[in-house]
């Protein structure tokens, strides 16, 4: 089995850069949003949503997963093998048998990859610790190939 092409750089977290104009209500907004499943950060470009979150990453006592997503990541293949990765840096029992999957030279099955992850992330098991997954520029992702496994 060949392992999928992986971009390390997308699954880094920004750095914080110095002259960072704080914004401690906004964290403080984030840090009460992390007891929900989900929270979308939205604004328009510029207006400092990564550094945003890269900041709360600095400021919460959760480890936190990144992915920086851009107009390649529309193919499935790509997205959920650095989707997994993402996870993977964080908690290392996650995702072995989905990325295996993911880098099968036969026909890649994306469905039975992303069971595979669900049914495990489900299982309860105790090793794993809760995080923060960061999907920076989510909005990049469009493809309809993509979103049809994004449904599902």
């Amino acid at each position: 089995m060949m392992t999928p092409s992986l971009l390390a750089t997308k699954i880094y977290t920004p750095r914080l850069r110095p002259d960072v104009v704080s914004r401690p209500h906004l964290i403080e907004r984030l840090k009460a949003g992390l007891r929900c499943p989900l929270t979308l950060v939205s604004a328009s470009a510029g207006y400092g949503k990564t550094t945003l979150l890269v900041e709360l990453a600095n400021n919460i006592d959760l480890p936190v997963a990144w992915l920086s997503l851009d107009e390649w990541d529309n193919d499935p293949v790509r997205f959920w093998t650095h989707f997994i990765s993402a996870l993977h840096s964080k908690e290392p029992n996650i995702g072995n048998a989905a990325l295996q999957m993911l880098g099968s030279t036969d026909s890649t099955d994306i469905q039975s990859a992303l069971t595979e992850l669900i049914n495990e992330l489900a299982s309860g098991e105790p090793s794993i610790k809760p995080y923060v997954l960061v999907l920076d520029d989510y909005h990049s992702v469009s493809g309809d190939k993509l979103m049809t496994y994004l449904k599902t």
